[in-house]
């Protein structure tokens, strides 16, 4: 707010970026993406990258074990504890496919 936002959109900026000061400072001087909006909206069901995920079958057996939703919902609050996942035996093996379909269906 010191530099001249209003409170809504230091708090947007904030929210976007995981309180992450630094980052939410580019944020609000950048293009502003992804923005509040889509941020809630979330991935839309009907998208490939939705439905590639849910096919997975690695995925699928992945989101029946409570350790993986855990581990999502620690993810979103502590992007830095995602290496933490990403090398626990049980949940790597889903976070790696979720990771390689989203690289694969944004290269193409």
């Amino acid at each position: 707010m010191e530099m001249g936002f209003d409170e809504k959109e230091v708090i947007d900026a904030l929210r976007v970026n995981n309180n992450q000061q630094n980052a939410a400072c580019e944020w609000l001087l950048g293009d502003r993406r992804p923005s509040p909006e889509e941020l809630d909206k979330g991935i839309d069901p009907e998208s490939p990258l939705f439905q590639a995920i849910l096919d997975n079958p690695v995925v699928q057996l992945g989101l029946t074990n409570p350790k993986t939703l855990l581990a999502f919902e620690d993810m979103l609050e502590n992007p830095l504890n995602s290496t933490q996942w990403m090398n626990d035996p049980e949940t790597g093996p889903v976070m790696l496919q979720i990771s390689r379909i989203f690289q694969t269906l944004n290269r193409a």
